[in-house]
């Protein structure tokens, strides 16, 4: 029915957490399977992923979009959801992103992300990255929030994946390819909670500026300027 891809590098500390919150889901178990890929962690990252994934597989190249192709490749069944690896999924988290595409118009769903920690600022944040998800919903502007996103396979193969040539934001330009073949949903009630660790380690505005930057830059067909992808950085 389903098949849950992780993009990880050096994971240790949010990685079983997310795994945990798979294993806790209202979807029956063997309707869906976990993915791990792996960019060639350097600490315990493998060995809690074989613990409770599916499939650990290793990325033969660098980066969030090479590691979202092979995703793609392993991957058996005719959803593909994308969940980052410091997340935190509601229990019905699956159960509501596989009703989505009962809609058989439906290529992507993404959902809202609210952070774990009780900071004014993280919650300032994610708050208006929910306002935009919503307003570029409701204008039909192309836009996927990128922490937790599914998407038909065969649509995933026929636009050729994620851009390989661009080091973030590979989910925010995909948006752009995939809305010709059909719906791009934002479920706000379809929720995840993430870390606010990037925030924290370059700043809250820093962060939401850098990103407001590289999105109008892959809106005007350029390069992000942002060079590290995922992982724990």
């Amino acid at each position: 029915m389903i098949s849950v891809v992780i993009p990880t590098l050096n994971e240790e500390k949010y990685l079983e957490i997310c795994l945990l919150s798979l294993e806790n889901q209202t979807l029956p178990r063997n309707k869906y399977e976990v993915i791990v890929v792996d960019g060639r962690s350097k600490d315990n990252t493998i060995k809690i992923a074989k613990r409770y994934a599916d499939k650990v597989i290793f990325q033969k190249g660098k980066g969030a979009a090479n590691a979202r192709n092979h995703g793609i490749r392993a991957a058996t069944h005719d959803i593909i959801a994308y969940v980052d690896a410091d997340l935190i999924l509601a229990k019905d988290w699956l159960e509501k992103a596989v009703k989505v595409f009962e809609d058989t118009r439906v290529v992507c769903v993404s959902g809202r992300t609210l952070p774990q920690e009780q900071h004014i600022y993280s919650w300032i944040n994610f708050t208006i990255a929910d306002v935009y998800a919503k307003i570029c919903y409701y204008t039909k502007l192309p836009n996927v929030m990128g922490p937790h996103m599914s998407f038909k396979k065969d649509i995933l193969k026929k636009c050729g994946g994620f851009n390989e040539e661009i080091p973030t934001l590979e989910d925010y330009e995909i948006a752009f390819r995939i809305v010709k073949y059909g719906k791009l949903i934002y479920h706000s009630r379809l929720i995840a909670y993430a870390s606010s660790r990037r925030f924290k380690k370059f700043g809250y505005l820093n962060t939401f500026f850098r990103f407001l930057y590289d999105g109008f830059r892959i809106f005007a067909g350029l390069k992000p300027t942002q060079k590290h992808s995922y992982g724990a950085f």
